[in-house]
C-alpha cells in the first residue's frame, strides 16, 4: 500500500481522531491512477478468458475502481474477465471463477483510532474460509494481498487455512530501499528474486528481473514456497506501537504453491501489483509498481494470474 496511506493510519492511531476508510477519509486515501495505461503486450487470452472474482464483500481497502483499477486494465488487457463479488464466499459466490483475488480486507469498515486494533480483526469468518479452502482443493486459485497492520489482521485466518503465517507489523530495510523505486528492492542481482515458474514466465521475454514492495508485512511458510524473500537488514516494527523492532532477515513478502487441485499466491504487500496517486497535496504524485519503466512489476503481476490460471506450469 501507499506511503500516503498508512502514514494517515500511523498518524490517526496516536490521536484521538476518528478513523473511516469512507467518503471522510477519503481525501487522505489513495486514488487509482485514472492514466495507467498497461504495456502493449499480445494479450494472452484472446477471447472469453477466465473468470476473476475481485472481493468487495470484506471492508476491502481497495477495490477496482479505487486503488486496484490499474491491476484490473492490466489483466483486462491479457483478456482475464473481471467481476466483482459483494457476497460472503461460499458455493455460489465462487461458483464459474477461476481465481478469487482479496486485497486488504478489513474486519470491520471504520474504527475510533484509539481503538485500530479493531480493524485488524478477521474479514473472513471461518466458514468462509472452510469455503476457500474446499474451492482451491477442488481446483480454484486464489491471490491474497495483504499489507501491514491492520491489513494483516484481516486476512490472516484465511492464509492460515493454507499453512502460511501473517505477521502484524510493518516492514523495512533501508539497504534494499532505493530512491528511484521508492520502495524495496527484490531483484536476481541482490539475490533476494528467486527462481522460479512465476519470475521465469514462459520464455525470456517473460523473465522478471526485477521488482519492488513498499513496506508490508512478512509472511511465514515453507521456505520452498518463497517468491522474494527480505533482505539481512530487513526488520520488523511491532504492532500497534512501532515501539520495538526485530530482524526478520530472510523472511518471504510472497510465496506461491499448489494445494490439492488448485493454486495459490500470497503477497504481503499491496501496491506492488498496482499505480495509485495521492489522494492530497501534492496531488498527480504516482505510487506503486505497475508503471514504474524500470521495474518488473506489471510482468510479475501477469506472471502470477498466469500460474493461478495454469498458463504456467
Amino acid at each position: 500500500m501507499t506511503r500516503l496511506a498508512w502514514a494517515t493510519i500511523a498518524v490517526l492511531s496516536a490521536s484521538a481522531s476518528a478513523l473511516a476508510f469512507g467518503a471522510g477519509a477519503s481525501r487522505a486515501a489513495p486514488i487509482a491512477d485514472d492514466e495507467y495505461a498497461p504495456p502493449s503486450w499480445p494479450a494472452t487470452y484472446k477471447s472469453h478468458g477466465p473468470a476473476v472474482l475481485f472481493d468487495e464483500a470484506h471492508h476491502n481497502f481497495h477495490t477496482a475502481e479505487a486503488g486496484y483499477m490499474p491491476f484490473v486494465r492490466l489483466i483486462t488487457h491479457d483478456g482475464y474477465t473481471v467481476r466483482v463479488n459483494k457476497a460472503p464466499i461460499d458455493a455460489d459466490a465462487l461458483r464459474g471463477a477461476r481465481i478469487f483475488v482479496a486485497v486488504n480486507a478489513f474486519g470491520m469498515a471504520e474504527a475510533d483510532a484509539q481503538e485500530l486494533s479493531q480493524l485488524a480483526a478477521p474479514a473472513f469468518a471461518p466458514v468462509e474460509c472452510a469455503a476457500m479452502e474446499r474451492w482451491v482443493t477442488e481446483g480454484g486459485s486464489l491471490l491474497l494481498v495483504a499489507d501491514h497492520y491492520p491489513a494483516s489482521g484481516g486476512s490472516a485466518a484465511l492464509a492460515a487455512v493454507f499453512g502460511v503465517e501473517m505477521q502484524n507489523g510493518w516492514v523495512s530495510d533501508s539497504t534494499t530501499h532505493t530512491r528511484e523505486a521508492d520502495g524495496e528492492v527484490f531483484s536476481r542481482a541482490n539475490g533476494l528474486l528467486r527462481g522460479s515458474v512465476i519470475t521465469n514466465g514462459r520464455n525470456s521475454s517473460e523473465r522478471v528481473s526485477t521488482i519492488a514492495t513498499y513496506t508490508g508485512q512478512v509472511l511465514r511458510a515453507d521456505p520452498k514456497t518463497a517468491l522474494f524473500v527480505l533482505g539481512p537488514n530487513a526488520v520488523e516494527e511491532s504492532a500497534p506501537d512501532r515501539k520495538s523492532t526485530r530482524s526478520v532477515a530472510g523472511a518471504a513478502q510472497g510465496v506461491a504453491f499448489r494445494h490439492g487441485r488448485g493454486r495459490v499466491v500470497i503477497l504481503g504487500e499491496a501496491a506492488m501489483l498496482t499505480s495509485q496517486r495521492s489522494g492530497v497535496a501534492p496531488e498527480g504524485v504516482r505510487w506503486g509498481g505497475l508503471a514504474h519503466p524500470e521495474l518488473d512489476n506489471a510482468r510479475f503481476t501477469l506472471n502470477v494470474m498466469h500460474w493461478l490460471s495454469g498458463v504456467l506450469n
